[in-house]
């Protein structure tokens, strides 16, 4: 199992970031005595641009690569939605900001922004980062729209949800309210208080809006035990397997 980093959520009325692409019961022959390189992607950075907000691959070196979680539109400095492992959500804006799109089999779309409404006076919301297993939802007058949830996955004992898109954010003190992180690690949005809301770390969540993405993990099940690691895996055996849990970028040799 490879899950990727998850994308960081827009500032301002901003969307949540895309949850980390992920890739599951993925098969592979590992060759004795080579060492395969392992990378577990950090999460975006909030710095309020979308394409530098994007969370980084996680992978196994020449089997497989996970894509990070693309990045969150922000109200203030625009722009649209990155696209990555899953789409990072739109913003807030009057020209109605598009969300990011996924990575077929690791991840889906992020929810649009919403259109301030002067007639009502609320401001627009950010929309939702899409998660592994469900779209973001595009944000609406009042309310940040929720993130994608993760997919669910119990994998020799490591039974959590992965790859959880952020909640789309609220104007600064506006009365509107923000979205909810999707399970799997995405952080809530800002309601019109602020406030900062990352994604969790290992699972690969993206961020609320705003809030930074959260890290990815790499989990390896092999028939046969490893002769030495990099990086300080966990180690457990389940069965006539040895697991290997990265949650830190090292390496494996057969």
């Amino acid at each position: 199992m490879i899950v990727a980093g998850g994308g960081a959520g827009g500032d301002n009325g901003g969307g949540g970031g895309g949850g980390g692409g992920l890739l599951y019961n993925t098969s592979a022959s590992f060759s004795p005595g080579t060492t395969y390189i392992i990378t577990v992607g950090a999460g975006g950075t909030f710095n309020n641009n979308a394409a530098a907000d994007t969370g980084l691959n996680s992978s196994i070196s020449g089997v497989a690569t996970a894509s990070g979680g693309g990045g969150a539109a922000s109200r203030d400095a625009g722009g649209n939605g990155a696209s990555g492992g899953s789409g990072g959500g739109g913003a807030s804006g009057s020209n109605y900001p598009t969300a990011g799109t996924g990575t077929g089999g690791q991840g889906t779309n992020g929810g649009g922004g919403s259109d301030p409404d002067g007639s009502l006076g609320i401001d627009g919301t950010g929309g939702g980062g899409g998660g592994a297993s469900i779209s973001g939802a595009s944000g609406v007058s009042g309310t940040g729209g929720n993130g994608g949830s993760g997919t669910s996955i119990n994998f020799y004992g490591f039974g959590i949800y992965y790859g959880g898109g952020g909640g789309g954010g609220a104007v600064y003190g506006s009365g509107s309210a923000g979205g909810t992180g999707g399970q799997g690690g995405g952080g809530n949005g800002n309601g019109g208080g602020g406030g900062n809301n990352p994604g969790s770390a290992n699972t690969g969540g993206g961020g609320g809006g705003p809030g930074s993405g959260g890290s990815g993990i790499v989990i390896i099940s092999v028939n046969r035990t490893a002769s030495a690691t990099v990086g300080e895996p966990t180690v457990t055996t389940v069965g006539a397997n040895t697991v290997y849990a990265f949650t830190n970028t090292g390496s494996i040799t057969f």
